[in-house]
């Protein structure tokens, strides 16, 4: 299995609330879909810090006009992201597997693990994060065997 761990950092609705709240977020990202030439993001997110803060996240969360559809439950934020840009689930590939979900730390960067049986799959979807992201680093790529390690 070729596999790929990398660290992104962009105009993200969960990410820049991440740096402003100081919270951590566990996101799992679906099949993104584009009409119009506008992505829609239908996303899970399950939010970790203080509770007064991941109140003030939400809320400003709901905010956000790029947010078209939102659900919350504590912690847990199910939402629909509309947007023109690029983000990385935009580059989506059926062949790409998430090992892990998507982990969102404090400072507003994204750590993907993402693994695939074809090599050009992965080099495909860094390609791509190369040509429309400028701040991010790839951590590990290379094959391994699957394992809970």
């Amino acid at each position: 299995m070729w596999f790929l761990k990398i660290k992104i950092k962009h105009d993200c609705i969960i990410g820049n609330r991440t740096e402003k709240f100081k919270v951590r977020v566990m996101s799992i990202p679906f099949d993104t879909y584009i009409e119009n030439s506008i992505t829609y993001a239908p996303q899970l997110h399950i939010i970790y810090g203080k509770r007064d803060e991941i109140n003030k996240f939400i809320e400003d969360l709901k905010e956000d006009k790029r947010v078209i559809y939102i659900e919350t439950e504590e912690n847990i934020v199910f939402l629909i992201e509309k947007r023109k840009d690029k983000i990385p689930s935009t580059f989506y590939n059926p062949k790409l597997l998430h090992l892990k979900p998507v982990y969102v730390d404090e400072f507003g960067f994204e750590h993907w693990e993402l693994g695939s049986w074809k090599k050009e799959v992965i080099l495909d979807f860094m390609k791509k994060i190369e040509e429309h992201f400028k701040n991010y680093k790839i951590l590990k790529f290379g094959e391994k065997k699957i394992n809970n390690k």
